[in-house]
């Protein structure tokens, strides 16, 4: 996944500007969890490791904060 949101950008530019639902999807998940983040609720290791968890389970990022009781 990716650890950040440059990251994310330059692996859109892959694409030819076009997006699938899921890369919107990928966008606005990443979004989520940079908010949370300004909000203290998480910190950046803690969107790394949720992004790894995504990735490898296929789990919501809320159900990943509730298994690991971040949330």
């Amino acid at each position: 996944m990716f650890s950040n949101k440059h990251e994310f950008i330059e692996h859109k530019a892959d694409f030819k500007g076009e997006y699938s639902p899921s890369e919107i999807a990928l966008n606005a998940e990443f979004q989520v969890l940079e908010e949370m983040i300004a909000a203290g609720k998480i910190s950046p290791m803690q969107r790394t490791i949720i992004m790894h968890d995504q990735a490898a389970t296929g789990r919501t990022i809320a159900e990943i904060l509730i298994i690991r009781g971040w949330l």
